[in-house]
């Protein structure tokens, strides 16, 4: 990888950064307001949880 090339990813990554946290912070208000089954409430979870990854690989 060049060194303009990791200068982009860097900025992308600064970039989406805020975002997923949002996103993060948004699914979390929801499922808690939501009346959900037990499926429901795992599936959200899940999705809360592929996030949280993604924001953490993001990071490194």
């Amino acid at each position: 990888m060049s060194l303009n090339q990791l200068a982009e990813r860097a900025t992308e990554v600064a970039e989406a950064q805020p975002k997923l946290v949002e996103l993060i912070e948004t699914l979390t208000a929801e499922h808690a307001a939501l009346s959900l089954t037990d499926e429901q409430h795992a599936v959200l979870q899940g999705l809360t949880n592929e996030a949280m990854e993604i924001l953490r690989d993001l990071g490194r």
